[in-house]
């Protein structure tokens, strides 16, 4: 199971994503978090500094 490195681009789009499809209607961030590492694992991306800084 290979997964890529997450780029400063992919956090800039987890970003927007979050935003528009997770924020809108979800505020605990708990639950955005996981949100967010369920994309990431969907996306194959690892969990790098700059993905960790989007939640």
């Amino acid at each position: 199971m290979n997964f890529g490195e997450c780029t400063v681009a992919d956090a800039e789009r987890l970003t927007h994503w979050l935003a528009t499809n997770v924020c809108e209607r979800e505020r605990r961030a708990d639950r955005v978090r996981e949100a967010l590492l369920a994309q990431l694992r969907e996306e194959r991306l690892e969990r790098r500094p700059a993905c960790e800084s989007v939640s």
